[in-house]
């Protein structure tokens, strides 16, 4: 299915916007950043049922 594209959710977060519509499989982008955002963010896949393999990334940022 070449036009398949998942079901994307983001976490709330004060200040920080997903941009789900920019996002994809390899990249989150997000908006509305200040200097203060910079720290360290993970990132969480979950697949669908009946396994829902899960897996999670932690990353540092620094907002320039």
């Amino acid at each position: 299915m070449p036009d398949y594209k998942p079901e994307s959710r983001a976490v709330k977060t004060s200040g920080i916007a997903v941009d789900l519509q920019k996002s994809d499989m390899n990249q989150v982008t997000l908006n509305n950043l200040q200097f203060n955002n910079s720290g360290n963010y993970k990132c969480e896949v979950s697949t669908e049922g009946p396994n829902f393999d899960t897996d999670a990334k932690n990353s540092n940022m620094t907002v320039m």
